[in-house]
């Protein structure tokens, strides 16, 4: 699911600074929700540099988790196939409310 375009173009419902788990390490970005789909773009000086596109008709569950055990800013996107993404955002209930109306939308 990872590609290389400018997703600044297209139409966002919601986007904000987030980091993604990628290999154990964490990848500052933004994360983007579109009408169809959950996009993160990692800053252009990362070392894992790279763009996930989730489609939202693929997603299973949207969770919240803590970081550190304390911190409530965790969001975790789970896939009917068992995969597992997890961001960490500003405002993670906001997030996952605005992506399960959206994906309510979608289905």
């Amino acid at each position: 699911m990872i590609e290389e375009e400018n997703i600044e173009k297209e139409s966002s419902i919601r986007s904000g600074g987030a980091s993604h788990t990628l290999n154990f390490e964490t990848v500052g970005g933004k994360l983007y929700l579109l009408a169809n789909e959950l996009v993160f773009k990692s800053h252009v000086f990362n070392i894992q540099k790279h763009i996930l596109r989730i489609p939202l008709d693929q997603i299973k569950e949207v969770k919240t988790f803590n970081t550190s055990w304390i911190v409530p800013n965790g969001l975790e996107i789970v896939t009917h196939d068992g995969h597992t993404e997890q961001f960490i955002v500003f405002k993670r209930s906001v997030w996952k409310q605005e992506i399960e109306k959206q994906m309510a939308v979608v289905r």
